[in-house]
């Protein structure tokens, strides 16, 4: 046991997160390095270096890593704490996929700013997001986020002409749509995916911040009167507020539940470069939105997880929700659990159901989730446009014949298990 940290200690941070029994410093160890400075303990000392010789299991540390999104900021902590026993293999491979992540971004980066400038000249107004963008927002450089596509927000008036742009450079959309199916997707959807197949490069164009069953009135003209200004590798672009891109990273971080600490880090790190975040404006926004409840689980997975530091009054506000303790509970406790059993599409329902405040919205999920239609049907049923009112039927019954396979497939798993 490495002096500073008892057994008692070690304990507390593996019922803290949730942590398989065999893993709790490794975990801990993951947690620690998911951030851009490294957290100091009240004797000087930073805690990365107490839990290296902690470690046993550094293929855990890396596959876990790569599943969070966290390897450039696991090599950059440990290359700066290279006196502790690191195995040289596992720095090895680690060093690796740092520097392939780097050079790859490097490439998305550069066809970002290629696709922001085309849209420029043919005088459509474009928000990178996410991705680059981010990366450079938050850290100052692409290498220190993984990212494997780039997101666009425009307004919805220009996704027809920004669709045109990108096949005419190459990209291909995965659906073919009639008129009435385009119509359907732009009113139920709010991303549309297309893909560059000599460059292997995707690019998602949105014109909201999440599907409409999740957040229904997060789209881009909400935000679009008050943009500032961001650098891209020194093109200077579009960017949403601080306060705008708080609520889009929270609200994207529930849609996925919360499954990489990577999105968390993000979070971590835009209130911390924020303290004079307009945090009452913000939180009646997100109330006024429906979505107060997602950005108060955010931030609070955020300061529980990796210390953001969150102003007193907005710590006690978002400490105060049961439902915030449960739903973090359920968060913390899959984080580092690799037996996929636990991840099904009940419990995904169940979270995102219980992640909104507001009992219409919660309607309005079950509704949108279940009976609009989505690319899904039109692929596995190819039905004349005046037969498309059929799809309204064809949505809920491919439902319940996916989750009903789903949960056999459950059963047999944990009969499997011995269970």
């Amino acid at each position: 046991m490495t002096p500073g940290i008892t057994e008692s200690g070690t304990a507390a941070i593996e019922a803290r997160n949730g942590a398989p029994p065999h893993t709790p410093s490794e975990n801990a160890l993951l947690l620690c390095c998911a951030r851009r400075r490294l957290k100091v303990c009240d004797d000087g000392d930073d805690e990365l270096r107490r839990l290296i010789p902690e470690i046993k299991d550094w293929d855990y540390v890396l596959r876990t890593a790569a599943r969070h999104g966290l390897t450039p900021f696991l090599f950059w902590q440990l290359k700066a704490a290279c006196d502790g026993p690191i195995p040289a293999s596992f720095m090895d491979k680690l060093s690796d996929q740092f520097h392939r992540n780097a050079a790859g971004n490097l490439l998305l980066t550069a066809e970002l700013r290629s696709i922001s400038g085309l849209f420029e000249e043919h005088g459509i107004s474009a928000v990178p997001y996410k991705g680059p963008a981010l990366a450079l927002l938050l850290y100052g450089d692409t290498a220190f986020r993984r990212f494997d596509d780039l997101d666009l927000l425009l307004r919805r008036r220009d996704i027809p002409k920004a669709t045109a742009l990108l096949l005419s450079i190459g990209y291909r959309s995965p659906y073919t749509m009639s008129c009435a199916r385009e119509a359907a997707y732009l009113e139920t959807q709010r991303q549309q995916l297309f893909a560059h197949p000599g460059r292997r490069v995707c690019v998602e164009l949105h014109w909201g911040f999440a599907q409409t069953f999740l957040a229904p009135s997060l789209d881009s003209d909400h935000f679009w009167g008050r943009l500032s200004k961001g650098s891209l590798e020194g093109v200077w672009t579009n960017a949403l507020a601080p306060e705008d891109l708080l609520l889009v990273l929270c609200v994207h971080g529930c849609k996925h539940l919360w499954e990489r600490l990577a999105w968390l880090c993000d979070v971590a790190e835009l209130v911390a470069a924020h303290p004079g975040m307009d945090w009452e404006k913000l939180l009646a926004e997100a109330r006024a939105l429906g979505v107060r409840r997602m950005l108060s689980l955010g931030l609070f997975l955020a300061h529980d997880l990796l210390d953001a530091p969150l102003p007193e009054a907005v710590r006690r506000d978002v400490h105060d929700d049961a439902i915030i303790k449960s739903l973090s509970g359920r968060v913390r406790a899959n984080l580092f659990t690799e037996n996929l059993l636990s991840h099904g599409p009940s419990r995904s329902l169940l979270f995102h159901y219980e992640v909104r405040e507001r009992r219409l919205d919660g309607a309005r999920y079950c509704y949108h989730i279940t009976i609009p239609p989505t690319p899904a049907e039109w692929t596995a049923l190819d039905l004349p446009d005046p037969f498309s009112f059929l799809y309204y039927l064809v949505r809920p019954l491919r439902l319940i014949k996916k989750h009903s396979a789903a949960q056999l497939k459950r059963l047999a798993g944990f009969r499997l298990a011995g269970f």
